[in-house]
């Protein structure tokens, strides 16, 4: 994969720090990216094929995974 500038990389390597490689990460962005267009467009939001412009996000609160073996 070719990195095009700085802010790119910059980019990149945030999403990277969940672990996963330089290649997931982009799949990743895109099918977030790709997922609020969708929406966008199928609710009536913009007309299909204009980038809607994106405000805001709804992200869940971090719940760690309790383990078996946790005496909590």
């Amino acid at each position: 994969m070719r990195v095009l500038d700085e802010g790119m990389y910059d980019d990149l390597r945030v999403i990277m720090q969940t672990g996963c490689d330089a290649s997931a990460a982009v799949r990743k962005a895109l099918t977030v990216l790709a997922n609020v267009y969708y929406e966008a467009w199928d609710r009536g939001h913009c007309p299909t094929g204009v980038a809607p412009v994106i405000t805001s996000a709804n992200i869940e609160p971090y719940r760690p995974v309790r383990q078996v073996d946790q005496a909590v």
